[in-house]
């Protein structure tokens, strides 16, 4: 709790990956890779409660045996095109009958080993600093300026700049561009009152490092981040 607001954790581990076969469960540096999520959120000195949201019931043990409350989710919110936002959704509905409401939602990536309790509560720290009721937060890492210059092309084959402001400037120098973000997926913060969307106009960044904001999708990743952890 925080300022007298409740606040929640959701993990969601659904089975059934195609990139790297059980990803959740994947043994890192001596625990299940979910394990260091629901550790980290349960270190937090503001998060009440932690929840698994999972299809499985070998991952719904691993859960339960470091620490977390699990949530079963429902078959037809567990395949490739099932949307996050709506198993978040449908899990807060069943928190809400077991523990009643809460105020604050975070969404907690399964798979960002580096992400730690310490990243978990500065961001909070920083989504609780601002009055905003619509209010959304992002982790992410920075970019290196040149990014703004990224390029799209239209269905007749004519490049543009994705940012319109650099489409309309005349000198495109480097120095002057904007600060450019990339959301990394390891904590999304928002209002349990709109649980539909991760971000909106009033989104705000919770910047990380690059190496912190790893995403492990391969077993490339995998072994990347394996690495990191031994050698920040």
């Amino acid at each position: 709790m925080i300022l007298n607001k409740r606040l929640f954790a959701f993990i969601g581990a659904r089975s059934g990956s195609k990139g790297l076969v059980d990803k959740n469960i994947k043994m890192f540096h001596g625990k299940p890779l979910i394990a260091w999520t629901v550790e980290a959120a349960l270190n937090s000195q503001y998060i009440d409660k932690v929840f698994v949201s999972t299809d499985s019931e070998k991952y719904a043990g691993i859960a339960q045996q470091y620490g977390a409350e699990v949530i079963d989710r429902p078959e037809y919110l567990s395949n490739d095109d099932s949307s996050l936002a709506e198993a978040l959704q449908h899990a807060y509905e069943q928190i809400k009958a077991l523990h009643g409401e809460f105020n604050i939602a975070l969404n907690l990536q399964a798979t960002s080993p580096l992400r730690t309790c310490k990243h978990i509560d500065e961001a909070i720290e920083l989504y609780t600093s601002r009055d905003n009721e619509e209010l959304r937060l992002f982790s992410c890492y920075q970019l290196e300026p040149k990014y703004a210059w990224i390029m799209k092309c239209n269905e007749q084959g004519y490049a543009h700049f994705v940012d319109n402001n650099e489409q309309i400037k005349t000198n495109h120098a480097r120095q002057k561009n904007n600060s450019i973000y990339m959301p990394n997926g390891a904590i999304y913060i928002l209002p349990t009152n709109d649980l539909s969307k991760f971000y909106n106009d009033t989104s705000i960044p919770y910047v990380m490092n690059q190496a912190e904001s790893i995403d492990i999708d391969t077993i490339q990743d995998f072994e990347l981040a394996e690495q990191l952890y031994l050698y920040p």
